[in-house]
Order: structure tokens, then C-alpha cells, then sequence
């Protein structure tokens, strides 16, 4: 009896290592979400200058 109980208990060790993991894995997937925003701002900036660019050129 003693020896099944400590083998659920390394079962539920792995279950919440493989839970951590997953967290660590979704963290990275926010982070690159977050470069994407950073990326699209970058873009939306140079658009902003090219626009600024127009303008001068009219004047």
C-alpha cells in the first residue's frame, strides 16, 4: 500500500512539472504577440513619416 502511494505521488509531481511547462510555453506566445504590436507601431510610424514626406513635397 505504502509503495502505490508514493507512485501516485510521482505521478502528480510530473503532472504539475508538465502544467509549468505549458505556463512557460504560453508566456512565450504572449511575448511574441506582443513583438508583433511592437512591429505593427513600427510600420504604422514609418507610414506616418512617408505621409509627412507628401506633405512637404506639396508644399
Amino acid at each position: 500500500i505504502a509503495f502505490q502511494i508514493e507512485t501516485i505521488a510521482l505521478e502528480t509531481g510530473t503532472i504539475a512539472l508538465e502544467t509549468g511547462m505549458f505556463s512557460l510555453q504560453t508566456g512565450t506566445i504572449a511575448f511574441q504577440i506582443g513583438t508583433i504590436a511592437l512591429e505593427t507601431e513600427a510600420i504604422a510610424l514609418e507610414t506616418g513619416m512617408f505621409s509627412l514626406q507628401m506633405g512637404a513635397n506639396v508644399l
